[in-house]
């Protein structure tokens, strides 16, 4: 397959648009309480459009192919036998930001970061990739994998990398409130150790019960305990028995 060079004229062309609308509400209706609102928004928006120009072009093509359980890129090569596959994604607008993993043991390897694909690009790439990831599914129904957590019937995604339940030795977590003027919020420090010995640490912020939810079905499948229907918060019970129904039928859970 073919990565495809790409420009960032549409972002481009999206920032004038915001700042036409700027220019056009302060000399319509100067400031007040609604425009100053409208106006701050657009230019947060436009501060981060700014970034994607820079990191959303993309100005080489790039050719990919999966041949004898070898995965080459360009002029490099890298051997597939005995690992996986794993990739981590950033929104671009309309495109993907991929990079790439390869997974043997403990040993993780970079092979790129931050290549461009395209919506149809990132299909073909995910069939081409599939037979060597740990769990062929797709679960993300945006294009990133920052801070997420997937359960599935084999194992489960951390920002996107896969982890069969059986190669997980422990799995902990611990929560810290943060108070924010009158506003209240949680994040979960999430702590996996794998029986090669790695160790695998990840954040999650602005933590609630559907994650928690998660939690508790990987701790149980990774400690062998019986997966049942659980009670309590209303809220915490209603996603756990929705990844329990899903899973029946699905590989891995929605939420």
């Amino acid at each position: 397959m073919i990565v495809h060079k790409k420009h960032t004229k549409k972002i481009i062309y999206t920032i004038i648009f915001y700042s036409t609308v700027i220019a056009l509400l302060y000399a319509l209706y100067g400031l007040n309480l609604i425009t100053v609102a409208v106006i701050g928004f657009l230019t947060v928006r436009i501060l981060f459009l700014a970034l994607d120009v820079k990191g959303c072009k993309q100005v080489t093509t790039h050719k990919i192919t999966v041949k004898n359980d070898n995965f080459h890129i360009d002029d490099r090569s890298f051997s597939l036998q005995d690992a996986y596959l794993f990739f981590r994604l950033k929104d671009c607008g309309e495109n993907s930001a991929v990079s790439l993993y390869r997974e043997e043991g403990r040993n993780v390897e970079t092979i790129f970061q931050d290549m461009i694909f395209s919506p149809s690009e990132f299909e073909d790439f995910l069939k081409l990739t599939a037979p060597y990831r740990k769990i062929k599914e797709f679960p993300w129904k945006i294009h990133t994998t920052h801070d997420t957590l997937f359960v599935c019937k084999e194992g489960f995604f951390v920002d996107g990398r896969a982890f069969f339940y059986d190669e997980v030795e422990s799995i902990t977590w611990k929560t810290t409130v943060h108070y924010e003027m009158t506003a209240k919020r949680e994040s979960v420090l999430l702590t996996i150790d794998l029986k090669s010995g790695e160790g695998v640490i990840e954040n999650f912020w602005d933590a609630k019960e559907r994650l928690y939810a998660k939690l508790l079905y990987v701790s149980m499948r990774v400690n062998g305990k019986k997966i049942e229907k659980i009670t309590g918060n209303k809220t915490f019970a209603k996603a756990f028995d929705t990844i329990l129904k899903e899973l029946q039928t699905k590989e891995c859970a929605s939420l």
